[in-house]
């Protein structure tokens, strides 16, 4: 499936119905090195950017499903306040930084429990299409009726 990535990016980070849960700094370990990047949480989607001030393009967007999020050795990765995000069935993993221990304990917390808080977000969404429709349905079934 081919999808625009800049186009997809723009109408999900400006989608009213999900809430930012998270947004700030982060470090991506790329083959060269650290990046400084500016990262948003949005549901379960973790959107990276060039800068905060540069939304337009997004070279990374993870999806956070399926996923163990880790925190690493600081040593091993040579940046402070390191954490990783592992795919499970694909094995693919993202290596990240924050700037300070409180926004680690931040980023961790807010990936981890991002996939239920979507998926009670899903189930209330049908859930409330489900009761307008009944409610629809009732309607036209009394309507018929009289």
């Amino acid at each position: 499936m081919l999808v625009n990535g800049r186009s997809l990016a723009t109408d999900l980070i400006s989608d009213a119905n999900y809430q930012q849960r998270c947004s700030g700094i982060v470090y991506y370990l790329r083959e060269d090195g650290w990046k400084e990047c500016y990262g948003i949480l949005k549901a379960n989607i973790l959107f990276i950017f060039e800068s905060k001030n540069n939304i337009d393009c997004c070279p990374y967007l993870i999806i956070v499903e399926d996923c163990i999020i880790d925190l690493l050795d600081d040593n091993q990765t040579g940046k402070q306040f390191s954490f990783s995000i592992k795919h499970k069935t694909t094995g693919r993993e993202f290596i990240l930084a924050s700037d300070t221990l409180c926004n680690l304990q931040r980023w961790v917390s807010d990936l981890t429990v991002c996939p239920l808080d979507y998926i009670n977000t899903i189930k209330q969404s049908f859930d409330e299409q489900y009761l307008q429709r009944k409610s629809s349905k009732d309607k036209i079934d009394v309507e018929k009726n009289c």
